[in-house]
């Protein structure tokens, strides 16, 4: 099965697409991906106005990736701490409702548990994770060190994985394997 795993942000949104075996839970990473946007830094252009292209690009190119998939693994965000955050929260629990193949929902703590095993783990310690478990995908890096923003493709990669642990998940496959 295909699963698209995704970490949500107006600024960097994480992919991960897999083949996903439904009996051994194997995992293939097939594809990482991250699309950025940046905000406009002259003012000429309303800061609503700004807000609502950068939704627009990251829903179109969530549809491409989803268009692979048969299911979704996403990462919700949670709670901010400021005025900005919570924009960015409804930008995107508005776009993951623009989904519509079947999508579980897991919490940032089972992410960082499925990867490093603790619901404290670092963003340093999910990218080491992660490019230690798919050394050879497209990681980015400068000088052969990784970026802060594979964190976003990790933590992609760590919502299948803590997906496919779910009850949600089993029920799935198993309305799939009677259908």
């Amino acid at each position: 099965m295909r699963i698209l795993g995704m970490d949500p942000s107006i600024t960097n949104f994480g992919y991960a697409l897999a083949e996903v075996d439904t009996t051994s839970g194997a995992i293939e990473i097939l594809q990482l991906s991250l699309q950025k946007t940046e905000p406009n830094t002259q003012k000429t252009v309303r800061k609503n106005s700004e807000d609502l292209e950068r939704c627009r690009q990251q829903v179109s190119h969530m549809r491409t990736m989803a268009k692979y998939a048969h299911m979704v693994c996403v990462e919700i965000p949670v709670g901010s701490q400021s005025a900005r955050a919570m924009a960015s929260y409804g930008f995107c629990i508005g776009i993951l409702a623009s989904l519509d193949i079947p999508m579980i929902q897991v919490t940032p703590n089972q992410v960082k548990r499925a990867a490093v095993g603790t619901k404290t783990a670092s963003k340093a310690e999910m990218i080491k994770w992660a490019m230690a478990k798919y050394p050879h995908k497209d990681w980015h890096l400068k000088k052969g060190k990784p970026l802060g923003c594979n964190e976003h493709m990790a933590d992609a990669i760590a919502a299948i994985e803590a997906g496919i642990a779910t009850s949600d998940y089993a029920n799935a496959i198993a309305m799939r394997q009677h259908a």
